[in-house]
C-alpha cells in the first residue's frame, strides 16, 4: 500500500487559522490516464487567463474547458495561484470588508 497526495491547499499568510474557503491544487486523472491539475475554490476554477468560473459537472466539461481550466503540471497550477490570486482567492474583496 502506498499514499499519495492528491490536494494542496494555498495557505498566503501562513496562519493556521486563517483558511476561510481555502485555494487548492488538486491532482485529477483524466480519462486517457494522465494527470493534469485544477486550482480550485468554493466550486469554480482558475483557468490558465487567471479568470474564476464555476466548475460543470463531469459530463459537461469540453475538451476547451480542459484546455482553459487544467495544468500540465503541479508547479504551473502553483505559478497560476501565485500570479493571479490575492488572499482570500476570488474572494478577495469580501475579505478586504472585514
Amino acid at each position: 500500500m502506498s499514499f499519495m497526495s492528491v490536494q494542496w491547499m494555498w495557505n498566503p499568510s501562513e496562519s493556521t487559522n486563517d483558511y476561510g474557503s481555502p485555494v487548492t491544487i488538486d491532482r485529477c486523472r483524466q480519462l486517457d490516464g494522465t494527470i493534469k491539475y485544477a486550482v480550485r475554490q468554493s466550486g469554480a476554477c482558475l483557468s490558465r487567463k487567471g479568470e474564476w468560473e464555476f466548475e460543470p459537472i463531469p459530463s459537461s466539461r469540453t475538451d476547451e474547458f480542459f484546455k482553459s481550466f487544467r495544468f500540465d503540471t503541479w508547479q504551473d497550477a502553483a505559478n497560476a495561484i501565485l500570479n493571479h490570486c490575492k488572499p482570500q482567492g476570488r474572494f478577495h474583496q469580501q475579505g478586504a470588508k472585514r
